[in-house]
């Protein structure tokens, strides 16, 4: 008599959506915890500096590429401006590029002698640390970035800008969702706002994920596709992706 075959157990992964995203509840997420301003005086404001790109390989010069040190803020609001300080001196922003998801500057040049203070900054960072801070979107896929033009510096046309100009970059990202508590979830918060930050992941186990800006431009529920309620989610960037790898929830 052939033995019953072994049972089959599912993985144990959590499918409540109002839980900090650590890498096992999601592969997309919406941050939407509070924004919290930080003066560049504050010791909590200062960057380290790395020596490889998050997420790459290559090698980046010494005193080029920083990252804010205390990790519970690198999540950073782009809709705020930032100032850039070394050794307690502004720092004027054709020099850098600033990274808000991950909380990254990348100076174009590397600092000509290692900082004796070190590298700060004003900014502002939207906190990830509490169940409501992080809604991890269900049943999702599909999800890309297109940037459709390269980034360049806004003082390339003179003093004359608007201060919100953001150079020529320019691009989109969307994902496809379908029915689920959260999706309900988005399409009211898209009643009474347009700007959102998401965390696009590429892996949950090594928490690789893109951090996008920006404003959603379509609406989240369609016709039903396959007995469910789903749509195409689109929204046009406001600052530049970036990437971190480390849990999103600090």
């Amino acid at each position: 008599m052939a033995s019953a075959p072994p049972s089959v157990e599912a993985f144990a992964i959590s499918q409540t959506p109002l839980l900090p995203i650590s890498g096992v509840d999601g592969y997309i997420a919406m941050c939407l915890g509070a924004t919290t301003s930080i003066l560049h005086s504050d010791p909590q404001a200062a960057f380290t500096n790395l020596l490889k790109a998050p997420g790459g390989q290559r090698a980046v010069p010494a005193n080029q590429l920083y990252a804010v040190t205390d990790r519970a803020k690198k999540i950073a609001d782009s809709r705020v401006p930032v100032t850039v300080y070394v050794d307690g001196t502004s720092v004027p922003p054709t020099q850098y590029r600033y990274f808000p998801g991950g909380n990254y500057i990348m100076f174009f040049q590397p600092l000509a002698t290692p900082p004796t203070t070190g590298v700060t900054a004003d900014f502002s960072y939207i906190t990830t640390t509490t169940a409501t801070d992080v809604l991890g979107l269900l049943h999702v896929n599909n999800w890309q970035l297109n940037l459709a033009s390269n980034p360049i510096p806004g003082d390339e046309y003179g003093t004359l800008m608007a201060p919100q100009y953001r150079g020529k970059m320019s691009g989109t990202w969307q994902f496809d969702r379908y029915s689920a508590a959260s999706a309900v979830d988005l399409y009211y918060l898209m009643m009474t706002r347009s700007f959102f930050v998401f965390s696009l992941y590429e892996s949950l186990i090594e928490n690789r994920q893109w951090i996008v800006y920006g404003d959603i431009g379509s609406n989240p529920m369609s016709a039903p596709t396959n007995g469910m309620v789903g749509g195409t989610i689109t929204g046009t960037m406001v600052a530049m992706p970036s990437m971190i790898v480390e849990p999103l929830a600090a």
